[in-house]
């Protein structure tokens, strides 16, 4: 695997996701805040809503202004854009007024329409909190809280498989999860991300696994990027502190978990389907 690029697509078991609910040119919504997203995206079907409600109520629709930009999501999707928008956004049971270039996609997957991303996040310091154990946004607007929301799972049927020319992973049965601990102390700076090295157990290395989030109330405010590591005696780990304050980590300190996957032989594992896996 050494040199090579792998594309992950995440299929099944996806953690729940944090839905915020808000309003778009007077038009509700749901959004997902997607602090790994670059950019922020609403889909061209809602950009027409958008336009038919503003003409409906005799307001200016917002100009879709004509650029070239090529988004590739986290599952190797090409993103189809058909330009830009700048419009006015509003969290629900609240009067603060954001506005929001987003990037109108042709191709935003169902049943996502929006999605708020980190230049929306970063512009305007907004931040993850949680109060009595529940997630909210932060910002000038307040605080608006957050509701989890599970995608779809795909069926077995439609995941990738050895038959279809591509690899399908799953859980570990002779492995459970375990966990990943710094190797040296670091300070990760408020707002945020970087790359830290991480130790595996000994017993792990030379696994294939998930790197995931702690789902530890000590780290709440430090999330983990998921990706598919091969265990040597380090792995990478991509971290993002999403606080407007520094968090320490202290060499030994656990930093994220680990979950050793196999490639299954059959489409139709008894095994709960993690994820495909394409390598270039």
């Amino acid at each position: 695997m050494a040199g090579s690029t792998s594309k992950i697509s995440v299929c099944s078991s996806t953690p729940p996701q944090p839905l915020l609910f808000c309003a778009i040119e007077g038009v509700q919504i749901p959004a997902l805040i997607d602090t790994g997203s670059m950019k922020s995206i609403i889909s061209y079907e809602f950009f027409q809503r958008i336009s038919a409600h503003c003409a409906s109520t005799h307001k200016t629709p917002p100009a879709l202004h004509v650029d070239s930009h090529q988004c590739v999501a986290i599952t190797g999707q090409s993103l189809t854009s058909s330009g830009s928008a700048i419009v006015s956004l509003s969290f629900l049971q609240s009067d603060f007024m954001y506005s929001v270039e987003f990037l109108v996609c042709d191709n935003l997957l169902p049943p996502l329409q929006c999605v708020l991303g980190w230049d929306f996040l970063t512009f305007y310091s907004l931040q993850l909190a949680v109060f009595e154990g529940s997630y909210c946004l932060v910002g000038p607007h307040g605080s608006t809280p957050l509701t989890p929301w599970s995608p779809p799972a795909v069926a077995h049927p439609q995941l990738p498989s050895p038959q279809h020319g591509l690899p399908v992973f799953v859980q570990n049965s002779d492995y459970g999860p375990t966990y990943l601990t710094v190797l040296s102390d670091i300070c990760l700076h408020s707002r945020s991300e970087c790359i830290v090295q991480a130790r595996v157990p000994k017993n792990y290395s030379g696994m294939l696994g998930i790197v995931c989030n702690l789902n530890e109330s000590s780290e709440l405010s430090c999330f983990t990027a998921y990706s598919i590591s091969l265990a040597n005696h380090n792995i990478p780990v991509r971290v993002l502190n999403t606080s407007l304050a520094d968090i320490q980590f202290h060499a030994g300190q656990k930093i994220a978990r680990f979950w050793p996957v196999v490639e299954s032989i059959t489409p139709n594992s008894p095994m709960q389907s993690t994820c495909a896996g394409v390598l270039d």
